[in-house]
């Protein structure tokens, strides 16, 4: 029962990826990320010796982390999916170890893993080189954000600038040169009016 309740939830994740291969024909890239990240962790959950079908989930999320031009989210995705490709690559390379010291063993079994892991072989170098371009394009962009072992708070001499601020007179005053000015204004008004025409 339990084995069926997996095939079905692992069924439920291939129908998400389609859904998201959908999301982002139609560009709702917001929608695609949603439902992959849901497709990853049934996969995670139902198939975690499956490698290369995790890794497939991280290069989709990277795929579309870069059609948001979310860089860094982009970076961690292709980073995951060669840390699962490396893990299943080390796994066939175990497997073929052991077929090889075997004088009995099955030639077809032989063969399928010899051409899966130049498979991955191929995928390791096809999403590495994926991720340097995600790279150059955050370093073009000015993104690349250090990491947080980078980061470091600095105390920096703080510049005392209150001398350039101009103090704001208070209200009163500030109606009381007012005043002031129209009265003066007046007294020139009247004046100008009150002098006789040179005859």
């Amino acid at each position: 029962m339990r084995h069926k309740d997996a095939d079905n939830q692992l069924k439920v994740a291939d129908c998400l990826e389609k859904l998201a291969e959908i999301g982002r024909e139609i560009e709702d890239h917001k929608q695609a990320t949603a439902d992959l990240l849901e497709c990853l962790e049934l996969r995670k959950k139902y198939a975690p010796e499956n490698e290369r079908l995790i890794a497939e989930t991280h290069f989709q999320l990277a795929v579309t982390y870069s059609l948001e031009n979310n860089f860094k989210l982009t970076d961690a995705s292709f980073i995951q999916a060669l840390q699962h490709l490396e893990n299943h690559k080390s796994k066939l390379l175990a497997l073929l170890d052991v077929h090889n010291r075997e004088s009995d063993s099955d030639k077809c079994e032989l063969h399928r893993l010899e051409v899966e892991l130049k498979e991955v072989s191929g995928l390791i170098a096809e999403v590495g080189e994926r991720q340097k371009e995600n790279a150059e394009s955050m370093q073009q962009t000015g993104t690349d954000v250090p990491s947080v072992e980078n980061v470091q708070e600095k105390t920096l001499p703080v510049d005392d600038i209150s001398h350039l601020i101009k103090k704001k007179r208070p209200v009163a005053d500030a109606s009381k040169a007012d005043d002031e000015q129209v009265s003066k204004k007046t007294k020139l008004d009247a004046v100008s009016i009150s002098t006789p025409k040179p005859g």
